[in-house]
């Protein structure tokens, strides 16, 4: 993300973002949905909900509640369980309102809010793989290639490396810091409510749900 600060009239400044996601999987298409897990699901926790109800302003509600926490055993038995509410949102749901009033993009997830007076422009870049970082005076340049092979440069005031795990930045920035396998794999998979049995939705809608085993956690 890169960010270029400059003053304005009646502020103290006026803010460009440029993102930059890391470049899409060839194989799949082009669309948004390329970026995000469709049917994916998270907990929405206190400091998410705390940004949102500041900065993300949309015409719907963003999360549903999970009113109450079981513990399966292997059987499907309920060994424990305690009520506490969650808030739950779809990474499709997140994804889509922060992209509508980031740079305006349109989706069924929800209206794109109006631009408000002192709000800084943004835009999203596909397709560029960032292959150099360096300071250049008061500013720092950002080199990248697009799909083409082709080489363009960005210079901002402000460089934020947020490419995930297997961070280009980090790499470029500090080649010594490596990745190391902490030994598990995580698998997620989703079922359409559609297909779903009848004993399925009683035991998981509005329900979080655990199962514990050696070296083994499911939730759901």
């Amino acid at each position: 993300m890169f960010e270029s600060l400059r003053e304005a009239p009646q502020q103290c400044c006026r803010i460009k973002v440029s993102f930059s996601p890391r470049p899409p999987n060839p194989r799949r298409p082009k669309t948004i949905s390329d970026q995000v897990s469709p049917g994916a699901g998270i907990v929405f926790g206190p400091e998410a909900q705390e940004y949102f109800a500041k900065h993300v302003k949309i015409n719907r509600q963003i999360s549903v509640p999970s009113h109450l926490r079981r513990t399966l055993d292997r059987d499907g038995k309920v060994i424990s369980e305690n009520d506490q509410r969650q808030e739950m949102v779809s990474w499709d749901m997140l994804y889509n309102a922060l992209r509508a009033c980031f740079d305006g993009v349109k989706s069924d997830y929800c209206i794109v809010p109006e631009k408000q007076n002192g709000e800084g422009d943004a835009e999203y870049l596909y397709d560029r793989k960032v292959v150099a970082v360096k300071d250049v005076g008061e500013q720092v340049e950002v080199e990248y290639k697009n799909t083409e092979g082709r080489t363009q440069k960005e210079a901002a005031d402000l460089v934020l490396a947020a490419d995930g795990p297997s961070s280009t930045i980090r790499k470029l920035l500090l080649p010594e810091v490596e990745r190391k396998y902490v030994r598990y794999v995580a698998w997620r998979g989703t079922v359409p409510e559609s297909e779903a049995s009848d004993l399925m939705k009683e035991t998981f809608v509005d329900h979080f749900m655990f199962y514990h085993a050696p070296g083994c956690q499911i939730l759901a």
